[in-house]
């Protein structure tokens, strides 16, 4: 799995792929020719420019539905289904964090250029059905966030390598969570503070969005399942977040580290 921004390259089901194919897959994506690095392991960096060709038909990455009509390799080529987690429509189609390279068009070119005999399936899911996916070993490699991953292990998920960026050359701080609230909340000043208001996330099965701030709040000594009046969910609608927030409908919004920045950005009507 790709952790996002620290993403990963991960393997399940290993059983049921060859060895050889298991082989070439590890060795494909270490010569990947991307303006990013991959960690193979922690051991082996690779540093090469991007392959800027187009990306043809067979490129192209399904949905569950449209992977599921066509599942049959052609010619007996072996099937290999490699599964994205779907990025937010707030960041484009390609794209996990705003103002990062694109990640998935690239892999997808490289792995059907090195490796020609194998039939891909690329699948992208929503969050939870990617996790749903590795449980029902549907996928043999995925593209996820660290923290999915980690909660995954033990289906059967195994690490293959770790991408960084140059704008964030530390796959181990790569992320954080932001509380924001409104200038109608001056007495909110500590997490502390926030205790029994109104939250809004984008998503409940979102590691930095949801995740890393409930830990935080339970490391200061408070039981997060308990913390806040009432959570919204905006199902993957960051800007949402910002407008729930601007009507009076939640009191502390929730975001990844440069989002807030960038939705203001794109709407500058929520600039408020």
């Amino acid at each position: 799995m790709f952790s996002h921004r620290s993403y990963s390259i991960f393997q399940c089901r290993r059983h049921r792929l060859p060895q050889w194919l298991w082989a070439s897959m590890v060795l494909a994506i270490l010569l990947l020719l991307s303006p990013f690095s991959v960690s193979a392991g922690g051991n082996a960096d690779v540093k090469v420019p991007l392959d800027e060709r187009s990306i043809g038909q067979e490129e192209a990455i399904l949905s569950p539905a449209e992977a599921a009509m066509s599942a049959v390799p052609p010619n007996g080529r072996p099937l290999v289904r490699f599964g994205f987690l779907k990025p937010m429509l707030a960041y484009g189609e390609n794209n996990y964090q705003p103002g990062e390279t694109d990640i998935r068009r690239p892999l997808v070119a490289h792995l059907r250029r090195m490796m020609p005999d194998v039939h891909f399936q690329f699948v992208e899911y929503e969050l939870p059905a990617l996790s749903e996916a590795v449980k029902r070993h549907e996928v043999d490699y995925a593209l996820m966030s660290a923290g999915q991953y980690v909660e995954l292990r033990s289906y059967g998920a195994y690490a293959l390598a770790t991408v960084y960026t140059a704008r964030f050359p530390d796959p181990n701080r790569f992320t954080a969570a932001l509380f924001v609230t409104t200038a109608d909340h001056p007495e909110i000043q500590t997490i502390a503070d926030m205790k029994g208001a109104r939250a809004v996330f984008n998503s409940q099965a979102n590691f930095i969005n949801y995740q890393l701030p409930l830990a935080a709040i339970a490391n200061a000594g408070f039981n997060p399942d308990r913390f806040f009046f009432k959570q919204h969910f905006t199902n993957d609608k960051p800007q949402e977040v910002l407008r729930l927030l601007l009507e009076r409908k939640a009191d502390i919004g929730v975001f990844r580290v440069c989002e807030y920045e960038t939705l203001i950005a794109k709407w500058p009507q929520l600039k408020q």
